[in-house]
C-alpha cells in the first residue's frame, strides 16, 4: 500500500529567515515532489547554499532542489529533518 501524498502550504527559510510560502507535494520514501511558488523565491531557493521548508505541521526539513524547472514551480528531495 502506498502512502498518500503529503500536500499542504508551507514556508521557505534561508539562513533562519522566513523567506516566502510555497504549496508542496511530497510521496514517496525518501519524499520527493514539488514546491510552487512565486518565481524568484524558487530563484533564491535553488542559489541559496542550504533551503529548508518548514511544513504545514510545523515539521522543518532541507531540501534539496533539481536542476530545471520554472515558472514557479521546482522539483525537491527531502534531504532531512531540521
Amino acid at each position: 500500500m502506498t502512502a498518500a501524498p503529503l500536500r499542504g502550504s508551507g514556508t521557505i527559510v534561508i539562513e533562519k529567515v522566513d523567506r516566502g510560502v510555497v504549496e508542496y507535494t511530497l510521496s514517496g520514501n525518501p519524499l520527493v515532489g514539488s514546491i510552487s511558488g512565486e518565481e524568484q523565491l524558487m530563484q533564491e531557493a535553488k542559489a541559496a547554499p542550504v533551503t529548508k521548508l518548514r511544513l504545514a505541521d510545523g515539521s522543518l526539513v532541507t531540501i534539496a532542489i533539481a536542476e530545471g524547472g520554472s515558472g514557479g514551480t521546482r522539483w525537491v528531495e527531502i534531504q532531512g529533518e531540521s
